[in-house]
């Protein structure tokens, strides 16, 4: 018993210390860089100047519901630069947010040229994971994905750290937000930082997908499945389903 309490106490710690440093990825992310560094948990931060509040309608609100979208939110200072030398500690590693959005990237290219692969070889398994996500594996489905595929593959491409941005203010339950006006910027938030690099990657071709007109009509696995059985043109529409797609979840 003893042992159970013991490794619900490091769960419990491994969280804690997982929204930490993902508060103070943000922080750091929320500035210019001139050799700025994450702090560690109990280390001192930089003061950062607030910026003025101002409406900003139209967000996607990756991970909050839809009648969320129209926030308040607050305004951001450019970065000059993302590439920070020193270290946060997560659960035992030593990561810098230089290398989160690199893998993140990277990652994401794996999976898009994965989906890519499969929609052109387009055997029975791959039929079968699309029609999971899109509800029908129609020749016209699988031109529109892959069309969407090449078009995120685009964006990955020309996207470098200097695109990314702290969401503002932060929200805990949010990965990410986009500004579909803007293609240059993906505003990165909490959930983000603390997921595995799968999650990262597909939230970056769920942000990109905005800039090219899908819309938040369900989130989360179990509603975009719902959401491929009883609408197969508003799952394809789904941002959330085309990135449950890339990740190969079942």
């Amino acid at each position: 018993m003893f042992a159970k309490i013991r490794l619900s106490v490091r769960k419990c710690v491994g969280v804690v210390v997982l929204a930490t440093c993902a508060v103070a990825i943000l922080a750091c992310l929320s500035q210019p860089f001139s050799g700025a560094t994450i702090a560690r948990q109990g280390d001192r931060h930089g003061s950062v100047a607030e910026p003025a509040r101002m409406a900003v309608p139209g967000f996607d609100l990756y991970g909050l519901d839809n009648h969320e979208r129209n926030c308040q939110c607050s305004g951001m200072s450019p970065m000059e630069s993302l590439a920070i030398s020193d270290a946060t500690y997560r659960l035992g590693r030593h990561e810098t947010v230089e290398s989160i959005l690199n893998q993140a990237l990277a990652v994401q290219r794996q999976q898009l040229l994965a989906k890519k692969a499969a929609l052109s070889r387009w055997n029975s398994a791959d039929r079968q994971l699309f029609a999971l996500w899109f509800g029908s594996a129609s020749p016209a489905n699988r031109d529109r994905i892959t069309q969407r595929v090449d078009q995120v593959l685009l964006l990955n491409k020309q996207y470098s750290l200097a695109n990314f941005r702290a969401a503002s203010p932060s929200n805990p339950r949010r990965f990410a937000y986009v500004k579909p006006a803007d293609k240059s910027r993906i505003y990165l938030d909490t959930l983000f930082f603390t997921s595995p690099p799968s999650k990262r990657a597909a939230t970056l071709s769920h942000e990109m997908t905005h800039f090219l007109g899908t819309d938040d009509i369900a989130y989360g696995a179990d509603q975009c499945r719902r959401l491929a059985r009883i609408s197969p043109a508003s799952a394809v529409q789904n941002a959330d389903n085309f990135g449950f797609y890339l990740e190969g979840k079942r």
